[in-house]
């Protein structure tokens, strides 16, 4: 089974100092060329199958491999693997004689393969031994995917896990990325090349799988259970950060945010199970990240409020848009602290016996929602003053979390249904955010109208203007919300 965490540079031009970084080390180390060679017959019959068949020059030496399907998630990719040493680029896919292999390869034995995309690129590597004992080989790949006339840059890290636990792979990735300008790439080189081919042709198949969410039996206990469903959410984290990363759009920034903040949520919600502090640290550290982000969050708001209405007033949305942008600050290493945060606490959840408990996670979920429901129905809504525009603004974040562990518990009911509820809750989150736009309106626009009356200043005021009268509507919309919500029946009951 080979087990492995990719990294992908996010930064090209600094590779050099990758490679010559404490961590890496190996800038002086000799770079081996790979040739790879991807086959499957003309209507993809192999990779309807989930196999991967490759025959790679390593050196000197030609190889040939077959992968299947395993898991990809966050980076950390875990499939079935066999090499065999071969004497040339052929396609032959009897060179395999496990017995096993044998049986499943039988029906593709006769049938003609072709070359569906090849990677070129130069390896450096070498092997890690860490405290535990743990043995890993890291890897740096610089080359190119060709597909069709097409390339798409291989530039990343992999450190494979020889002997030892997964956490010692999680670890040392975790401080690549609090150093260096990295990220967790689930897709593999092979997957990345598949996609280059769709692309180009309507004949392939789609071949990357996604992560399954763990089954809610509610009689497991819930330290085990919450622990799976963590992994699970860190998982979907890493994904969306590394969505963010490629592309960079507002729309990806909130996903990333959301998938953050839920996993904060869970976190929270599951901090009666710890058993030593060891994870109070990275929640502190998810938080802080979090934080920082909340200028950029109220900026982005700001921007799709008035792209969205500029139009109305028939007004130019440029300027104001220019201003909000010039205004967005640079977050240091965000990413790379991000990604280390979360590959710390997925290492502490896969080595560490953090959480125990008597109760099954059912009796867990239905004891601490029920507290988390009181505490929210006690609630008095005040959006005004400035006292109650602080008490709102917690208001709010105690329904999101409230909403978020209900979203990722509600199998735990098939029998009853959590949709009215979970209908009410985002309703209320959607006004209480619309309101919290509103509120945090001045500090952003009123700074822009300071100085003598200009078209930005007017933009500015009628933006703001906007704000505030949409926030009565909102408000109003909110209490009937919350009307429902003190009604609406809970699964649990």
């Amino acid at each position: 089974m080979e087990r492995e965490l990719k990294l992908q540079v996010l930064e090209a031009d600094a590779w050099k100092n990758i490679l010559s970084h404490p961590l890496v080390d190996l800038a002086a180390v000799t770079p081996r060329p790979m040739h790879a060679r991807y086959f499957d017959t003309s209507d993809h019959s192999l990779q309807r199958a989930r196999i991967a068949y490759r025959v790679r020059l390593e050196g000197e030496q030609w190889v040939a491999t077959l992968k299947f399907a395993g898991a990809a998630s966050g980076g950390l990719h875990e499939r079935p693997e066999w090499n065999v040493p071969v004497a040339g680029p052929q396609a032959d896919l009897g060179v395999f004689d496990d017995p096993e292999l044998v049986q499943i390869l039988r029906p593709y034995l006769h049938l003609p393969l072709a070359v569906v995309l090849e990677t070129v690129f130069e390896r450096r590597e070498r092997s890690l031994t860490g405290s535990q004992g743990e043995h890993l080989l890291l890897a740096a790949d610089r080359g190119e995917i060709r597909v069709k006339g097409e390339t798409l840059p291989i530039l990343e890290l992999e450190i494979e896990l020889v002997r030892g636990s997964v956490a010692a792979i999680l670890k040392h990735g975790a401080d690549l990325c609090a150093a260096l300008p990295l990220c967790p790439e689930s897709e593999s080189k092979f997957q990345r090349g598949m996609g280059l081919l769709r692309s180009t042709t309507r004949s392939s198949p789609e071949t990357q799988q996604q992560a399954q969410a763990p089954k809610l039996p509610g009689r497991e206990p819930a330290a085990s259970a919450l622990r799976e469903i963590l992994i699970v959410e860190i998982q979907a984290c890493l994904a969306a950060l590394r969505v963010e990363t490629r592309e960079g759009s507002r729309s990806n920034f909130h996903d990333l945010r959301r998938c953050v903040r839920q996993l904060r949520a869970l976190l929270r919600f599951c901090k009666p199970l710890e058993t030593d502090t060891s994870t109070h640290a990275l929640r502190l550290e998810l938080a802080t990240w979090f934080h920082r982000q909340s200028g950029r969050r109220d900026r982005d708001a700001l921007l799709d409020h008035w792209q969205n209405h500029a139009s109305e007033f028939q007004l130019s949305p440029a300027p104001l848009t220019d201003a909000l942008l010039k205004s967005d600050g640079e977050s240091a290493n965000s990413a790379g602290s991000l990604a280390a945060t979360l590959l710390r606490l997925w290492a502490h959840l896969e080595d560490s016996d953090g959480f125990s408990g008597s109760l099954s996670l059912r009796e867990f979920a239905e004891r601490h929602l029920a507290q988390m429901d009181r505490k929210l129905r006690r609630a008095e809504i005040d959006t005004d003053s400035a006292e109650g525009r602080a008490e709102f603004h917690r208001l709010r974040i105690q329904i999101k979390n409230f909403r978020y562990v209900l979203h990722c518990l509600a199998g735990l009911w098939p029998a009853k249904d959590s949709k009215g509820l979970m209908k009410v809750l985002s309703h209320l989150q959607e006004s209480s955010g619309l309101i919290r736009d509103a509120q945090m309106a001045a500090s952003h626009l009123l700074p822009l109208g300071l100085e003598a009356p200009s078209e930005l200043a007017l933009h500015a005021g009628v933006l703001w203007g906007y704000l505030v009268a949409r926030k009565q509507r909102e408000a109003k919309k909110f209490r009937k919300s919350w009307a429902r919500f003190l009604e609406v029946s809970r699964p649990w009951d």
